[in-house]
C-alpha cells in the first residue's frame, strides 16, 4: 500500500513535466513547448530492492588533443537581445585547407560559437577576453563567458537547400575529405589565458551528442577578422539588363483559396506559371530547361478558376518590411510580390532560368503590372514585371496568347 501511495502522488503532482526549448538559429530565434506525460518504468518491487542502474549514458574519457591551429572571428553584437559580443573560434590538427578555407582530413577540428564580453564604443581591436567558457544553459542564455549550443542549420541556395553544422561542435575529418559527422557540444568548458607575448592557452573538456569526453588543448596565436561589419546580402536577382521574352508558349492556372487565411471570403489567390517549351509544367514545382515566370495574384472571392483569369490589370502589391504583403493590401487586382532568399520552393512572383532543373538565372519580382485582356476562352497577357534591384531595377517584359482555356493545376 506505501508503495501504491507514493505511486499516486508521484503520478498526480510531479506530472506532467513541462519542457521549454528554445531554438536559436544565429539571428532567429524560435520558442517551442512541449508537454511530456511521466513514464514510470516498474522492473521489480521488492521490499528488500536495492534500486537499479542509472539508464543516462556516461561521458566517456578520450586522449587529449592537442591542437595547432586556430581562427578567430569577431562578429560583435548579433542583435538587440544579446548582451555580448559574438566570437566563433575554430581549433584544427595539421590539415591544408581548400579554397573555401575548409580542413582537408585527416584530422579534427573544433568550433565554439562564444559569448564574450562587450567592448567599449571606441575600441577599434578586439581580441578574445580571457577567463573561463562554460556551455550555456539554455538556448536563450547568451551571457558574456559561455559557450552556444551546436545545432544543425539549413541555408536555401539557387542550386538547393544547404545543411551544415553550426554553433558548437567537434568533427572528425577522413583523408581527403572536408565532409565530417558533427559531433554537437552542449557540455563543458574551457580556460583561456594569456601571456605579455599574446600567446594564448586554451584548455578543457567538451561533450557532446555522443557522450564522449573531449579534452583539448591549444597554445599559439589568436588572430582577430573582424567582421563585426554587416555585410551587404546580395539582390535575389542575377539580372544585369532588361530581359524580353519571346519563347513562352504554354501556361498554367492554380486556385490556391485563402492562402494567406484571412477567413472573409473577400479574395481568392491564383498561381499562374508561364513557360517554355522545355518546361515541364506537370510537376508541382516545374522542372527542365529555359525560361519560367510566375505570378501569384489575388482575385474575387466568387471566381471561378473553370472561366480563366478575369479580365484587367493586375498591379505588384507593396512588400512589407517582412518581406510579405500587408493585410490591407490583400485584394483583388493586387500581385503577391517575391519572397526573399527561397530559392528552392520560391513564393510569391519570381522570374527563373532553369538549367536541368535549377535556377541558374532568377530575379524576385517587387515591381511591375500584368495586363489580361480577354475574348471567350482567349487569353492576351501582356506583362511588365520588375526585379527587385533596389539601385538599377532591370524590366522582364513579355506577351503571351492562347486561344483555348489555360490548363487547370489541381
Amino acid at each position: 500500500m506505501e508503495y501504491l501511495a507514493l505511486f499516486y502522488v508521484f503520478y498526480t503532482y510531479l506530472c506532467p513535466l513541462l519542457l521549454i526549448r528554445i531554438n536559436k538559429m544565429t539571428t532567429l530565434r524560435r520558442i517551442t513547448i512541449t508537454s511530456f506525460g511521466c513514464l514510470l518504468l516498474c522492473t521489480s518491487c521488492k521490499d528488500n530492492a536495492t534500486g537499479g542502474e542509472d539508464p543516462t549514458p556516461q561521458p566517456k574519457p578520450l586522449p587529449t588533443i592537442n591542437y595547432t591551429n586556430a581562427n578567430l572571428v569577431y562578429y560583435g553584437i548579433e542583435n538587440d537581445i544579446t548582451t555580448s559580443s559574438h566570437y566563433k573560434l575554430t581549433l584544427y590538427t595539421d590539415m591544408k585547407l581548400d579554397a573555401q578555407n575548409n580542413p582537408i582530413g585527416p584530422g579534427q577540428m573544433l568550433r565554439f560559437s562564444l559569448n564574450a564580453n562587450l567592448f567599449e564604443e571606441s575600441v577599434t581591436e578586439f581580441p578574445l577576453p580571457i577567463g573561463t567558457y562554460t556551455s550555456a544553459s539554455s538556448w536563450s542564455d547568451f551571457q558574456p563567458g559561455t559557450f552556444n549550443y551546436g545545432f544543425i542549420s539549413e541555408v536555401d541556395l539557387p542550386t538547393g537547400k544547404v545543411s551544415f553544422p553550426d554553433g558548437s561542435f567537434f568533427g572528425d575529418l577522413p583523408s581527403q575529405s572536408t565532409e565530417f559527422t558533427p559531433d554537437l557540444l552542449d557540455i563543458g568548458s574551457f580556460e583561456v589565458t594569456r601571456n605579455d607575448n599574446d600567446i594564448y592557452t586554451l584548455t578543457g573538456m567538451v561533450v557532446g551528442n555522443e557522450y564522449l569526453k573531449r579534452r583539448f588543448t591549444y597554445t599559439g596565436k589568436l588572430e582577430v577578422i573582424d567582421r563585426s561589419t554587416p555585410v551587404a546580402k546580395p539582390d535575389n536577382t542575377t539580372l544585369t539588363k532588361d530581359l524580353h521574352l519571346t519563347d513562352l508558349t504554354q501556361a498554367r492556372l492554380a486556385d490556391k483559396g485563402d492562402s494567406f487565411y484571412l477567413g472573409d471570403e473577400s479574395y481568392r489567390t491564383f498561381e499562374l506559371y508561364l513557360a517554355a517549351k522545355e518546361i515541364s509544367l506537370t510537376p508541382q514545382w516545374p522542372t527542365g530547361n529555359g525560361n519560367l515566370v510566375k505570378v501569384e495574384f489575388f482575385v474575387g472571392w466568387n471566381v471561378s478558376i473553370a472561366n480563366g483569369i478575369p479580365e484587367g490589370t493586375y498591379r505588384l502589391a507593396p512588400q512589407d518590411p517582412s518581406g510579405g504583403v500587408d493585410k490591407l493590401d490583400i485584394v483583388p487586382g493586387n500581385i503577391v510580390p517575391g519572397y526573399p532568399d527561397k530559392f528552392t520552393y520560391p513564393g510569391g512572383s519570381w522570374y527563373e532560368q532553369l538549367t536541368n532543373n535549377k535556377m541558374l538565372g532568377y530575379a524576385r519580382i517587387t515591381g511591375g503590372t500584368m495586363r489580361v485582356e480577354r475574348q471567350g476562352d482567349k487569353h492576351l497577357l501582356t506583362i511588365d514585371l520588375i526585379d527587385c534591384n533596389t539601385k538599377t531595377p532591370h524590366h522582364i517584359t513579355a506577351s503571351y496568347t492562347q486561344d483555348t482555356p489555360i490548363k487547370i493545376f489541381k
